[in-house]
């Protein structure tokens, strides 16, 4: 079985190299939510879906509102959500 909090290697289509993990965060004041979280050259970029406070699922299901939903636990998923924010401008360094 392996560590969910252990860093997975990840490669973006320009070739640079990038660690992330997931993971599940409770807070007393609100919802849960799944924080996605990249790495690379000692510098991190957290993206944080909130929960909604009412629907059940497995840790790292996140979903739009409308009925669509990706697992943060997928590689491809994460690719995706990087490359998006690089594309924003958003530093993943």
């Amino acid at each position: 079985m392996r560590s969910e909090r252990r860093l997975r290697r990840l490669v973006l289509p320009d070739g640079t190299v990038h660690r992330w993990t997931v993971r599940h965060r409770h807070r007393d004041d609100g919802p849960c939510a799944e924080v996605l979280t990249l790495h690379r050259d000692g510098s991190r970029t957290r993206i944080v879906f909130p929960g909604t406070g009412g629907a059940y699922g497995h840790s790292g299901l996140v979903g739009d509102g409308r009925g669509h939903t990706v697992n943060l636990h997928e590689p491809g998923v994460v690719r995706a959500f990087a490359v998006e924010v690089l594309r924003r401008g958003a530093p993943v360094t």
